[in-house]
């Protein structure tokens, strides 16, 4: 899959789930976690925020003529870091989420694995063309 449209398909999905948080942090925070705290709210608007502003950006670089690599690079790291998290920090709270957000957080982790994968090939790709 080429850069551009992996790194599309990234900005929509990071986008959709960021609005979401933004704007319905309320509803969420119930069905993902089993007794939200009131900080809950809070942490998923921050987090809604973070991933339009991430969203924005990755969209931005998917619509140059070229992708450049650096960004891609950028993109690529983020997202492997957002893996680590998912992968430490779902044992740590596991307890905490309901099974919907258990599910709804691997999900995400999977997904931003799978992206990840996309992008580490186009930037070896990229690179060997170079």
């Amino acid at each position: 899959m080429r850069a551009a449209k992996v790194l599309t398909i990234n900005a929509i999905a990071s986008g959709l789930i960021g609005l979401a948080c933004v704007l319905d942090a309320h509803l969420l925070a119930p069905i993902l976690l089993e007794a939200p705290p009131p900080v809950a709210v809070l942490t998923l608007r921050l987090l809604g925020v973070g991933l339009t502003l991430f969203a924005i950006g990755v969209g931005l670089v998917a619509i140059q003529r070229e992708t450049p690599r650096t960004a891609l690079r950028v993109i690529l790291w983020a997202d492997m870091a957002w893996v680590a998290a998912t992968l430490v920090l779902v044992p740590m709270f596991a307890a905490a989420l309901t099974g919907l957000g258990l599910a709804a957080v691997i999900a995400v982790g999977a997904a931003v694995a799978v992206f990840a994968a996309f992008e580490a090939h186009a930037l070896r790709r990229a690179t060997a063309l170079a």
